[in-house]
């Protein structure tokens, strides 16, 4: 059985790396494959290929969310204070041909830096997942589905915690709310009761908009939770909306800055930091 991984550098026709495989998942339900380039943007396919892009702040877990969905290591996953996903980065799975809803379908799953990357501005980060998700569009890929992860073991959600959610929001607009999934991760990390806490606060505090405009919310403690998430997305059958930064990238030809997201990025940044350089 092959794996591939891939890292487009700003749009996804760049270099790739990859590692390979013989042996099998352990389920047979789901299948390792390897897809090219081309194949992630078909130009006269019926059958596109569902494309899951995986969001929050460093050390959420986005990387290990997508090796637990793919059972097996292939994104880089950090242990200490810095980040290892500097790029939107992408690996494919195939769905087994008796596939509820979408058999033998690719399925993409998108890893991409968070905003609080320890090596990269926001500005950067913004600007390298914006024109990921931009070329996607206008090669009339659209997004199946928006998950974003939350560690529930963090005390406090403020700051940059707060600033991620919003821009997340932002980028993909009200009409891809239904799209999205916001998940927490990191339960061993917690007592059940300081998880259930909270886990109310992000639900009925910080999340309560996302969530009453039709995000759905998950808690990822196995695979099989991972797993769970991306079968819940596939099992609407709903026809996938572009996202907002999308359609302002594409359709209204604007600049990253001009953006929901971007202004919003950009008053908070120069809040903290002084004046930010046009991008």
């Amino acid at each position: 059985m092959l794996i591939e991984s891939k890292r487009p550098s700003s749009a996804p026709s760049a270099r790739r790396h990859s590692r390979t495989s013989r042996r099998g998942m352990g389920s047979p339900a789901w299948h390792l494959d390897v897809s090219s380039t081309d194949q992630l943007y078909p130009k006269e396919r019926q059958d596109q290929p569902l494309i899951f892009v995986v969001m929050g702040l460093t050390g959420s877990g986005k990387s290990t969310f997508i090796n637990e969905v793919l059972g097996k290591n292939v994104m880089a996953v950090g242990h200490g204070l810095k980040s290892c996903t500097q790029q939107v980065e992408y690996a494919t799975i195939t769905l087994p041909k008796d596939h509820e809803t979408w058999p033998n379908r690719s399925l993409v799953l998108v890893d991409t830096p968070g905003f609080d990357d320890t090596r990269q501005g926001e500005f950067e980060i913004l600007r390298t997942i914006a024109v990921w998700l931009a070329s996607a569009y206008d090669s009339d890929t659209k997004i199946t589905g928006l998950i974003y992860l939350q560690n529930i073991g963090n005390i406090r959600v403020g700051g940059m915690g707060n600033l991620s959610h919003e821009i997340f929001c932002r980028m993909c607009g009200p009409n891809a709310l239904s799209r999205v999934v916001m998940a927490t991760t990191h339960w061993g990390a917690v007592s059940e009761q300081a998880g259930r806490i909270r886990e109310q606060e992000l639900r009925t505090e910080f999340w309560s908009e996302t969530l009453a405009n039709g995000a759905g919310y998950k808690r990822i403690q196995t695979r099989q939770h991972a797993r769970g998430i991306i079968e819940y997305m596939l099992a609407k059958q709903s026809e996938a909306v572009p996202t907002r930064i999308q359609e302002e990238l594409v359709d209204f030809n604007m600049r990253v800055r001009q953006t929901e997201a971007g202004m919003r990025l950009h008053d908070a940044v120069q809040r903290w930091l002084g004046p930010v350089p046009p991008s």
